[in-house]
């Protein structure tokens, strides 16, 4: 069986990568927006870049299904990745206050010299702001748990750390992250400019990574 101690050290740094998702104004989401893209970069862990795509769903209440693809800047791009996919979802709304849902399933790769990750996640957001037709600002806390990851041992990590090591899936809950942090924009006619910071924090183990901050710099451009 392997070591808790190590699994938890291992994960808590494999599920603090990147950022996912998408950030929108939500005041300038109207029945005429269709497909928004997005590209976005910045700091989580690492340095990191992504893209995302969002397609408006017919509903009466904004919702949005989405996807996206996070790499961190790495020497081979392969070997780190995020891609999401799911839903994200106008809960509330009065006046310019918004509050928002957004629910991904998650699938992240981590490689390094000593192991190979490969992870089934889930990641649960909620924002609440203000929403206005130039600019937004909302509050947003976000929850990460890893469902079940598979571990991929080298022979380098058998033969200097531990021989016996099984690789395997992993089944139970582990990998939690939290995060709390604020976002704010300024909006164009087709497009919004966004800028998120934060703080996140493991709540499935005592390690967490050295640098706990993010901060992000993205861009959506509206296709009708």
């Amino acid at each position: 069986m392997m070591n808790r101690f190590y699994l938890n050290i291992i994960l808590a740094v494999f599920s603090s990568h990147f950022a996912i998702g998408q950030t929108y104004n939500w005041e300038r989401i109207t029945d005429s927006t269709k497909h928004i893209l997005g590209a976005n970069s910045g700091w989580e862990y690492t340095a990191f870049a992504g893209v995302n795509y969002s397609y408006k769903l017919p509903f009466k209440i904004p919702a949005f299904i989405q996807t996206g693809l996070s790499i961190t800047f790495g020497n081979n791009i392969a070997d780190d990745f995020k891609y999401n996919l799911g839903l994200g979802g106008e809960m509330y709304s009065n006046k310019g206050f918004h509050s928002i849902l957004t629910l991904n399933a998650l699938y992240n790769r981590y490689a390094s010299e000593l192991v190979r990750l490969n992870q089934v996640a889930l990641d649960i957001k909620t924002l609440n702001g203000l929403y206005k037709l130039k600019w937004f600002v909302a509050t947003e806390i976000g929850l990460e748990l890893g469902l079940s990851t598979h571990f991929k041992h080298s022979e380098t990590y058998k033969q200097f750390i531990y021989a016996e090591v099984e690789d395997g899936w992993y089944k139970p809950l582990s990998a939690g992250i939290i995060n709390f942090g604020v976002q704010g924009g300024y909006s164009f006619k087709q497009s919004d400019l966004i800028f998120r910071i934060g703080y996140f924090k493991t709540i499935t183990s005592s390690v967490n990574v050295l640098i706990p901050y993010y901060a992000t710099l993205g861009y959506n451009l509206k296709i009708k």
